[in-house]
């Protein structure tokens, strides 16, 4: 009996896992760093700021369907506003491209595309959080009124918003660097293969890596809910 358990529970061997090589030459040793000698200086265009903040609070307003959304435009729509960043988006990055070209140094380009990642990733989280202190005085206001119907309501909302956090952080992220690959493999792709050639270009898996959504890597949840492993 004992025997039994121990075959039937017996865990798979790591040779039926095998792992795969997947080398990308990326670097930025040629670019002058900034004023802190440390990092390197971006300035990306108010224009496309003000987008990826947009758009950001839109997809958070889609995936958690609150109606207390800070600096939510009623007026616009999810599909207008993927729409321009993605025009912006494809124009900073042809822009980066073009100067690359010129100066003849990719590095340029990656420099760019390293931004974007940075500022998608931090606006997400700002707004998030945003949407928690918002709610947060939501649910005061409502207490000083004496609304208990309303901060019932309020309260099992953020309830529901800060419990999924992990997960809105995920969704909002996946959706909007799927945009990003978007409008790389739509609009830049080739141009880049043919000023740089085809190893030049980073792969889409670099930027629909779930790793870039996840706040703490040994978060046992996340590694077992992405590559169903444990680890530790």
């Amino acid at each position: 009996m004992v025997t039994f358990f121990q075959n039937f529970f017996k865990l798979p061997c790591l040779k039926k896992f095998p792992l795969k090589n997947s080398n990308v030459s990326f670097s930025l040793n040629r670019l002058t760093r900034g004023v802190d000698n440390i990092r390197y200086d971006v300035r990306l265009s108010p224009d496309f700021c003000k987008a990826v903040s947009k758009i950001v609070v839109q997809v958070i307003a889609a995936h958690t369907q609150s109606e207390e959304i800070p600096n939510l435009d009623r007026a616009s729509s999810l599909s207008r506003e993927r729409d321009e960043f993605k025009r912006l988006c494809c124009e900073i990055m042809t822009n980066a491209v073009n100067k690359a070209k010129l100066r003849r140094d990719i590095q340029i380009d990656y420099l760019l595309q390293t931004a974007i990642v940075k500022v998608l990733l931090e606006e997400i989280r700002s707004q998030y959080e945003k949407l928690v202190m918002h709610i947060k005085n939501v649910i005061r206001e409502n207490e000083i009124s004496r609304n208990q119907e309303g901060v019932i309501q309020f309260k099992k909302e953020l309830s529901d918003i800060m419990e999924n956090r992990k997960a809105v952080l995920h969704k909002v992220g996946s959706e909007l660097f799927q945009y990003l690959i978007e409008v790389q493999n739509e609009k830049l792709k080739e141009m880049r293969e043919s000023n740089f050639g085809d190893k030049a270009v980073l792969p889409d898996h670099i930027f629909s890596n779930p790793i870039l959504h996840a706040e703490d890597l040994s978060d046992g949840f996340f590694m077992l809910n992405e590559y169903d492993i444990l680890l530790g």
